[in-house]
């Protein structure tokens, strides 16, 4: 009787194995870069969302007899331009906000202004 113990892996298996942790390894590297890519958008939010509030404290504290006012600012990579016109007891404003990493945000409203 002859018994046949084998050590190592055929061609065949080394291949498949290869192919299998070539599809692990692509797949890891396309998560790594979409994580890259939504981290780089949340903060670009994240500075627009805290230019916004800036501005609209800015606002805020005008005086209401302060002549309309508008402009454009560019601070690490974010722009925004702004137009605010006194209405009554406030400002109506429009505030847009634009960075490289993400898309343009434009918001619209009023505000009251200071005494």
């Amino acid at each position: 009787m002859h018994t046949h113990s084998r050590f190592a892996f055929t061609i065949v298996e080394a291949l498949v194995a290869l192919a299998v942790v070539g599809i692990a390894s692509a797949a890891l590297a396309v998560s790594l870069a979409a994580s890259g890519s939504l981290r780089r958008r949340a903060t670009a939010r994240l500075a627009t969302g805290q230019a916004l509030g800036a501005r609209l404290a800015m606002l805020a504290a005008r005086p209401c007899t302060a002549a309309d006012t508008n402009g454009v600012v560019t601070a690490g990579g974010i722009t925004e331009w702004w137009t605010a016109r006194r209405v009554g007891a406030g400002w109506a404003f429009t505030d847009s906000i634009g960075s490289s990493t993400a898309m343009e945000t434009r918001t619209s409203g009023a505000v009251s202004c200071a005494p």
